[in-house]
Parts: structure tokens; sequence; C-alpha cells
């Protein structure tokens, strides 16, 4: 449960980061948008640590990635060879 908190949080913050930056670089003069860069950076920096986080806890055994379901073996009819 705590690691499904931490997602939804890491989630929310990159995706706030992301509006941010779109705010300060849709208010900013031209060439004076530093503070959407910052907001980007920030925005990759959560993404890392959210992707790396997950694949550490995968490896540690905390969560199990489930993969995607298998699909069900298709039966293959054999036709009878055409004789000349």
């Amino acid at each position: 449960m705590l690691v499904k908190i931490f997602v939804l949080i890491v989630l929310f913050a990159v995706v706030a980061n992301l509006f941010t930056a779109l705010f300060h670089m849709l208010r900013a003069e031209r060439g004076h948008s530093r503070k959407a860069l910052k907001f980007l950076t920030l925005r990759l920096a959560l993404s890392i640590v959210l992707f790396a986080s997950l694949y550490i806890m995968a490896k540690l055994g905390y969560i199990q990635p489930h993969g995607f379901p298998q699909q069900h073996a298709v039966a293959v009819i054999e036709t009878p060879a055409l004789s000349k």
C-alpha cells in the first residue's frame, strides 16, 4: 500500500511540475524562462527517481511485476496436402 501511495505522490508531483513550467513559459518574457527550465528539470529528476525506485523495489522483491496477460494458444488446423 505504501508503494502505491509513493507512486501516486511522485506522479502528482511530476504533473504539477509540468503544468507549473507551462504557466511560467506562458507568463515569462522572451528569453527569461529560467523558472520554467527549473520546473522541467525537477520534473525530469522526479521521473528518473520514480522509475529507478520502481526498478529497485522490483529487484528487492517489494513489488511483483505481473507482466502482460498470456494469450491463449490458437489451434493450428492442418489441411491435407493437395495431391497432383
